[in-house]
């Protein structure tokens, strides 16, 4: 929708990165970390859409009930990254983590706002 705060990072495998929106570590906080599995690939790592929602041990979670509840500023809504795996499921939001699936002592990365 021409926001120029939209972002979308396709990567094969797991890549550290550091752009204008996200960091992608080897180290981080446990909710920062994200475990993928082979069948993940490609993940893309955009910003959130009012749609989005990512399926955690309690139920499903709505992206935008989150910023709602934690009072996020619009601004930083439409820079908030979100990873999305190949078959289109939302597997990680920043501040929230990942989802029931991605959960592992052995995180693959970690994504940093």
């Amino acid at each position: 929708n021409g926001e120029e705060a939209s972002f979308s990072y396709s990567l094969k495998e797991v890549t550290y990165l550091n752009t204008p929106y996200f960091k992608i570590t080897k180290e981080g906080k446990k909710i920062e970390g994200v475990t993928l599995y082979p069948e993940d690939f490609p993940i893309t790592i955009r910003n959130a859409k009012l749609e989005d929602e990512i399926k955690l041990r309690l139920g499903t979670k709505k992206v935008r009930r989150f910023f709602i509840d934690n009072k996020i500023p619009h601004q930083k809504r439409k820079k908030w990254p979100v990873v999305e795996n190949s078959k289109g499921n939302i597997i990680f939001v920043s501040g929230i983590g990942c989802d029931i699936n991605h959960y592992s002592n052995n995180f693959s990365m970690f994504v940093l706002k």
